[in-house]
């Protein structure tokens, strides 16, 4: 199991965002043919650390998770609810032991093109966490 299939598996569990977006969470764009609310994600950094003791497993990620709905206010109740899931997380998932996790940026970058409004809220979490 990859890092990314731990958090989407985290944001499934979660009946806030589960409620809102099912099973719409995507790597990263949505599928042509998905309407309604939806989160997609994407990997924009790694960097493997090394500690003091020689322990070679311990990364760092930047994960982008954009959501997507049809109204602003919509939107940023998605984002609240991705952001009490992952803001904060720590424990095992999926085969990897999260030590930290936070919200590092959030931005709204909806896209207007014609009739066509949909509403995106970008967060970046910067997750450390242990490979086994």
């Amino acid at each position: 199991m990859t890092i990314e299939q731990g958090l989407v598996a985290e944001l499934r569990a979660d009946g806030a965002v589960s409620a809102i977006v099912g099973q719409r969470i995507f790597p990263e764009v949505v599928p042509q043919g998905q309407d309604g609310a939806a989160i997609v994600y994407r990997r924009v950094g790694t960097t493997r650390h090394q500690t003091l003791d020689g322990q070679r497993n311990v990364i760092e990620v930047i994960m982008r998770i954009d959501c997507w709905e049809d109204s602003f206010g919509a939107c940023w109740t998605l984002a609240n609810a991705v952001r009490s899931a992952l803001n904060q997380l720590t424990g095992a998932i999926g085969g990897f032991t999260i030590q930290r996790s936070h919200l590092e940026a959030e931005s709204n970058l909806s896209v207007f093109e014609g009739d066509k409004r949909e509403y995106r809220v970008s967060q970046d979490y910067v997750i450390w966490y242990v490979e086994v």
